[in-house]
C-alpha cells in the first residue's frame, strides 16, 4: 500500500501539533522548579550581599558563586559608526551582515557585495489548512 502526500501531510500535522502540546505541558510541569531555582538564587544573593562575599562553599555538597554578563544593545547606530570610524574602534562591532539586505542587492546587482558569500538553505515547510 502506497501512503500518499496527503496522508503524509496529515501525519506531519498531527505530530507537530502532539509535540507543540507535549512542550506546553513540559513548561507548565517545570514552572514550580524553575520558580523554586529563581526563589533560592534570589536567597543566595541576598546571603552573599550580607555576607560581602562572592562565592560559598559547602563542602561534599556545592559551589554556588556570582557573576555578571553584559548585554550590549545600539541605542543610536548613526552615533556609534561616526565614533567607530573616527576612533577606528572596530573591535566594538561584530562581523555580521543582512542576509535580506544581501539578497536584496544581489536581486537588483546581480552579484554579491565585495566580501560577502551567501548560502542558501532549503527547508520544509508545512501549512495547516
Amino acid at each position: 500500500m502506497t501512503i500518499t502526500i496527503k496522508e503524509l501531510i496529515l501525519q506531519y500535522v498531527d505530530l507537530r501539533y502532539k509535540k507543540s502540546q507535549l512542550q506546553d505541558r513540559h513548561k507548565e510541569e517545570l514552572a514550580p522548579f524553575n520558580q523554586a531555582l529563581a526563589g533560592l538564587e534570589s536567597v543566595f544573593m541576598i546571603e552573599m550581599d550580607k555576607n560581602d562575599v562572592d562565592s560559598v562553599s559547602a563542602r561534599g555538597v556545592g559551589t554556588i558563586y556570582r557573576s555578571t554578563r553584559a548585554n550590549a544593545t545600539v541605542a543610536d547606530f548613526d552615533l556609534l559608526k561616526a565614533y567607530v570610524l573616527e576612533h577606528d574602534a572596530w573591535e566594538l562591532l561584530q562581523a555580521r551582515v543582512s542576509a535580506p539586505a544581501v539578497e536584496a542587492y544581489l536581486e537588483d546587482t546581480g552579484e554579491l557585495p565585495p566580501g560577502v558569500n551567501i548560502t542558501r538553505v532549503m527547508k520544509i515547510n508545512v501549512r495547516k489548512d
